[in-house]
Parts: structure tokens; sequence; C-alpha cells
């Protein structure tokens, strides 16, 4: 069987792409042309680099991230396809759409341009296609092929109408004819994967809810993103000091969802503060507010900021430097940078609401579980009290994370999902 992963979140459908290819499956992934977002950038898996956060907005075509690529000498694995390098186009097959709306929709928006025509030319060679964003979800509809859609989350939002809304006549028709879309390619598709696996059930029912709305599937699965291999590395480690506890906080500044302003507070709060050294990758959304928080806190000689972001396997070797890594406190599950940090060994001050696991305990992860500024003082004080804490917890680390995201587990709810169609 011949899969095609479609979607621009190289976090989630080229690292997908190479799990299944580790694994001997006959996978593809077909890059989106339509998202130049840096972070999304198939180099961004494959090399070793770092760059500053005015550089992520930097590149806004296709064709300039092409000339990028080829100046710091990325070679592009065989598995991987541009549909932009297609010469030649087989024609797209009509659409089998529920609502003449949506139908118009589709040919007057997407599929009368040279994108569109070049992704549904590639997609025909392929059995099975599996999607995430917008765009390559609707590409899959369109294609007909059967398909999966593995949800990176901002594609259900837009869905249920809690992303998307604009103001403006014509704007509001795009709006409401995109969601009528995507209700009848979620409809339409054999299942819907999630990498969360707390947010599939609603008192025992299958479904994923956001604030007050729900969508509801015969098929929703949770498949955590599978282990990531980095390349290797030319360049020797050089580690850090030991004489502090060394701590990173390598995410987005966001204060809204990631909310690490709990964990400055609580490291104000810390009668061992000054054991403790921690390092701030200063990008994201409130990234301007990082250096007012440290003043104010008391912390100029505890925190370091470093103005850059790093490629995913830079990153990976960064974490390993490190004694723990800061995720979020405010949304109660893991996601990419926790699952990143545990699949290196390195433990992870994370809230995790434990109760949200009931239909799945087994996937609560062994972190340092803090909710609120007082929880994160109260961690931090432990550990420099007692250093083996964090020896004892890489030891669990390792028998959780083999156990239920290692290649075996992956391999196992892959082939569950997909049962005879493999």
């Amino acid at each position: 069987m011949k899969i095609a992963l479609l979607g621009g979140m190289v976090n989630n459908m080229y690292l997908l792409t190479k799990a299944l290819r580790r694994l001997n499956y006959n996978a593809f992934y077909i890059r989106d042309p339509l998202d130049t977002f840096m972070l999304h950038q198939p180099f961004w898996l494959d090399t070793y680099g770092q760059f500053s956060p005015s550089d992520i907005k930097k590149y806004s075509s296709f064709s300039q991230w092409k000339e990028f690529e080829e100046k710091i000498g990325w070679k592009k694995e065989p598995y991987l396809i541009d549909p932009l390098d297609i010469t030649s186009i087989k024609p797209a097959p009509s659409p089998q759409i529920n609502s003449q709306l949506t139908r118009y929709f589709f040919f007057r928006r997407y599929n009368r341009t040279l994108e569109w025509k070049k992704i549904q030319s590639t997609i025909k060679g392929f059995d099975l296609l599996i999607s995430c964003g917008v765009h390559s979800i609707l590409n899959a509809r369109l294609s007909g092929k059967p398909y999966y859609i593995w949800s990176h989350g901002g594609d259900i939002r837009y869905l249920l109408g809690l992303e998307g809304e604009t103001t403006g006549f014509l704007n509001k028709i795009y709006h409401y004819a995109t969601i009528n879309m995507l209700r009848d390619a979620f409809n339409s598709a054999e299942g819907i994967l999630l990498n969360d696996p707390t947010s599939i059930y609603t008192d025992g029912t299958p479904s994923v809810t956001k604030t007050k709305q729900k969508l509801i599937h015969k098929n929703i699965t949770s498949l955590p993103l599978p282990s990531f291999i980095p390349p290797p590395s030319s360049e020797k480690d050089s580690p850090l000091p030991s004489d502090k506890i060394n701590i990173l906080i390598p995410s987005r500044f966001d204060l809204k969802w990631k909310q690490q302003d709990i964990f400055l507070k609580g490291l104000a709060k810390s009668k061992n503060k000054n054991l403790y050294r921690v390092t701030i990758l200063s990008w994201g959304k409130n990234a301007n507010l990082i250096q007012k928080y440290i003043h104010n806190l008391g912390l100029g000689s505890v925190v370091k900021i470093v103005g850059q972001v790093f490629t995913k396997p830079m990153l990976l070797k960064f974490y390993k430097k490190h004694d723990i890594v800061v995720d979020q406190f405010g949304i109660g599950t893991f996601g990419s940078i926790c699952m990143e940090a545990l699949s290196v060994n390195v433990p992870v001050m994370i809230y995790i609401d434990e109760a949200a696991f009931k239909h799945s305990p087994e996937m609560i992860p062994p972190v340092l579980n803090a909710r609120n500024v007082d929880d994160v003082t109260i961690q931090l004080n432990s550990i420099a009290e007692d250093k083996d804490k964090l020896v004892e917890l890489r030891r669990n680390i390792k028998k959780w994370y083999i156990k239920n995201l290692g290649d075996i587990a992956f391999q196992k709810r892959f082939q569950n999902i997909l049962g005879d169609k493999l």
C-alpha cells in the first residue's frame, strides 16, 4: 500500500512519514506549497541550525524557500514530494460533494488554481491519504481516495467556528463555505486521529470537545506523535556547567496557552532559586514581556534570555544539556515539547490534569506536575533538597516512553487503526 501524508505541519506529517518509513511502510510526504511558515518547512526536521525570531516571517513564498534550502545545502529526501516541481498535470477527479454551494466553491476558489491542480495530480498515485490542516483536508476530500484526518487542532477549531471568523460580506461567505466543506470532509473521512489522548471522549462518547461545541465521528482514535530521531551531528556537545540545576523554557512565550509566567513566579518564590540556572528561548506572542517579568520578579541573576529559535535536531540536542524542560501550565495535557524532551530522557515540568486521562490512564507521563505558582515552588524546593529525585524520574521516563510512545507502541496503534486497509 502506498500512503501519502498531506499537510504543511512538518512537526506532524513529515515526522509521521519518517516514522512510518522507519517501520517499513511505503509512505511519502507531500509538501503543502501554500504553507510558508518557517517552522513548517521540511528542513526544520533535517538540519542543525538556529535563527532569530524575525527570520520566522522573512520568507513568504514557496520559491523563496527553495532558494533558502539550496543556500543552506539541504538535501530533499527521496520520499518528499514538492507538487510545484511537477511540469505535467493529469486531470484532477471530479469532486463528489454533497452541497451545490460547496461544489461551486471548490471549483471557483481552489480547483482552478495551479497549486491545487498539481497537488491533486500528485495524490492520484496513492492508495491512502493522511491529511492535516484545512487546505490539505479539503484536498484529500477532493481526491476520491480513502483518507484519514490527523488533526493538529486548528482545523477542528475552524470547523467548529472557533477560528477564522472575519468581517465583510464576501469574507463571511468564504468562511461559511469553508466550514461546510470541512464538515463534509470530516464526515467523509475514514477516521479522525488525534495526538492528544485526553480530547477524544466526553461522557464516554467518542468526540472532540472545544468549549461548548462538539464534533462527533464514527471513528475517532488517539495516535500520539511518534519518536523523532534526529540526523547525526558532526559537532561535539559542550555541556553546561554542572554547579547548578539547568532548566530550559523552549516553547513560544504565550501567557494564554503556555502560561510560563506561572513558572517564573514560582521560581521567584523558591528559597532555593539561586541553585537554578534558567534559559528562555525568546520568541512567541508575548516574548516582549519576558524581560519585564525577569526584572519585576528579581530573577536577573537566575534567568538568561536567548533570542534564537532552534531547528528540531538542534533543539533536542539543547534539551539534553539541561536537567529540566519547562512546558505549559494551562492546557492540562502534553504536546510535542513534552514528548520531545521525554524522548531524550529529560524530566519535564508541566501541568497534567490526571482526571482528563480517565479513558487512558496509562498515557499519564511521569513528569514534575505543577498547576499553579505554589506547585512550581514546591517542586523546585523539593528538587533542590533531593537531586536524586531527577535520577529516579529519568528511570521512570525511559520505561514509560518505550512502553507508550516508542516505535513498537506506535506501530501497534497504527496497525490497529488501519486494520484491513494495510
